[in-house]
């Protein structure tokens, strides 16, 4: 007889079918996918979508939903985001895990800590600080986050649980802020299940077309990528570029439609607005290049999606993929110099076709190195172990 696989009861404050949170629900719903014969999942999350007040259709809320590859879900509307109704499933399911997706998360971190630390000889906890602990992270809404943390530490609530870090710069992010005796597991984020179809993409000198995938907010840095376009020298070439993704900040956003309108008329900028997962695969097959400069990217689905796509990626040094443009993969710049993210572009912008099949070349080989490694669900594995 097999033994009975283990449960583990995963809070995360935005679950399928959402998509506007972007990674954490692609993170999550990756994992389920592929670790779904090796472990119970459940999961416990909102009923909206990101920024979203209506709840999903054809789901139950306040109980227990089965989706289509049959993971159980409970998605908690703002009447039982609340103690009592989180400790009452907790204790329900009784779980072997508890795998909490978020830093600071008060419904869907804070009290599932609080309400698990009861029962720590039977439960282990996992924590995914998503990338929430680096220094670029921290520096936005700093007291509350400040706040947080000291009243974490005063309750002494991360004292017993495993950290996930999603990289090795993580790694070191948790210990600078919980010490260096923090139970820590690296394990890179897993890729769903893909087959990598290649496309040749006609590509000139004249004409370049990129594409950014992201929430419209400050962290993602949107506004420096206008910036940049703004400082190229490519002549009479043209540029278009196209930006998906939800308004996350309409400040910022505003900040954006004003950089935008000083810009060269030969660059062309287009809002497509927020885009479900399922149809970032089809619309990037269409760019030559994805342009994201963020402040801090624990692991960039979009960036992965890109060289699924055969895209080169012009992205900044706070992510976990780096070395590229000796690998013809991209390019990833230090954000404080300017004119070396003016000099990629341009290259970029510039590029024949016979070196563009180079590079795009090598962004589909390098997908297939990160979605073929069994060392990345080996990893994954141990994090749930006892």
């Amino acid at each position: 007889m097999s033994a009975a696989k283990k449960k583990i009861l995963v809070f995360i404050d935005w679950y399928l079918p959402g998509f506007k949170a972007g990674g954490p629900i692609k993170s999550c719903s990756s994992m389920v996918q592929r670790l779904h014969d090796e472990f119970d999942f459940r999961i416990v999350t909102g009923n909206t979508d990101l920024n979203e007040s209506v709840p999903y259709e054809n789901i139950k809320s306040d109980e227990w939903n089965i989706l289509e590859d049959k993971t159980p879900v409970f998605y908690c509307s703002a009447k039982s985001k609340n103690h009592a109704s989180i400790s009452k499933i907790i204790e329900e399911q009784m779980p072997d895990v508890v795998y909490l997706n978020s830093m600071f998360s008060p419904w869907f971190t804070l009290v599932p800590l609080m309400v698990s630390g009861k029962y720590k000889n039977k439960i282990k906890i996992v924590v995914a600080p998503r990338g929430m602990l680096s220094p670029g992270a921290l520096a936005l809404k700093p007291l509350k986050k400040k706040m947080f943390l000291h009243f974490a530490k005063l309750m002494r609530l991360f004292n017993k649980v495993t950290f996930h870090a999603s990289t090795e710069i993580e790694v070191n992010e948790i210990k600078k802020v919980f010490g260096s005796k923090a139970s820590i597991v690296h394990a890179i984020n897993i890729t769903p299940k893909t087959e990598i179809q290649k496309q040749i993409r006609t590509k000139t000198s004249q004409l370049t077309r990129l594409v950014y995938v992201g929430r419209i907010s400050e962290v993602k840095n949107l506004l420096q990528c206008i910036h940049a376009l703004s400082s190229i020298n490519i002549g009479s070439s043209k540029i278009e570029f196209d930006i998906y993704g939800p308004v996350d900040e309409i400040s910022y956003k505003q900040q954006c439609d004003e950089a935008i309108a000083r810009l060269s008329q030969n660059i062309k900028v287009n809002f497509k607005g927020a885009i479900d997962n399922n149809a970032i695969k089809a619309i990037l097959p269409g760019y030559h290049f994805l342009l994201l400069l963020t402040m801090n990217e624990n692991y960039g689905h979009a960036i992965v999606e890109s060289f699924t796509a055969g895209l080169p990626v012009i992205i900044s040094n706070r992510t976990p993929w780096r070395q590229l443009e000796n690998a013809c993969r991209g390019w990833d710049l230090p954000l404080e110099d300017s004119s070396t993210i003016s000099a990629a572009l341009e290259k970029a912008c510039l590029m024949d076709q016979q070196e563009y099949n180079k590079w795009s070349d090598a962004a589909y080989e390098f997908a297939d190195s990160i979605h073929n490694n069994k060392k990345t669900l080996s990893d994954t594995i141990r994090l749930f172990e006892n």
